[in-house]
């Protein structure tokens, strides 16, 4: 069992490839999130998937897919934003949510349910669009907001200078 951030990470990889059979290409842009509520819109009415149609099978790991790659666009496409997991929370996938330098939260597969419950009139691009705005931060990011890298090592022809 793998991490929630590992899991994003496959899921998103494991949606862009899965559009990439329906002859879509998912780029990481927030202008891609409408080929997603185009998909919506085809495979889900009232609520629920379509009797024999794409979300028949694994609907709960496709909703976490589409969560995890509307999260990417926004970390993607956002200076300062980063997931927010707890892998010990049963709900985990659920509960995923961003976090901007500027104090912004969202939970995107919270989103997408209520999309998939409500229909068009809660869009993801709409969404997605107004959240990257949103999580625009302009200036410095706080100290302590992304975990601090590992040193690199020194290299072999620098060691002896020290």
């Amino acid at each position: 069992m793998g991490t929630l951030i590992n899991d994003i990470g496959k899921a998103s990889i494991w949606l862009v490839k899965a559009f990439k059979e329906l002859n879509q290409e998912l780029d990481y842009s927030v202008e891609s999130v409408k080929l997603i509520d185009d998909l919506l819109d085809h495979e889900i009415k009232d609520g629920q998937p379509i009797s024999g149609g794409l979300f028949t099978n694994q609907f709960g790991y496709k909703c976490f897919a589409i969560g995890s790659y509307i999260g990417e666009i926004v970390i993607r496409n956002s200076k300062a934003a980063k997931w927010q997991v707890d892998d010990t929370d049963k709900d985990g996938e659920i509960n995923i949510s961003i976090m901007s330098a500027n104090n912004v939260v969202i939970w995107p597969v919270q989103r997408v349910i209520k999309r998939i419950q409500n229909g068009r009139e809660d869009e993801l691009f709409a969404y997605i669009y107004i959240t990257v705005n949103d999580m625009r931060f302009e200036g410095d990011i706080p100290e302590g907001f992304f975990p601090k890298k590992i040193e690199q090592r020194k290299t072999w022809w620098n060691f002896f200078k020290y």
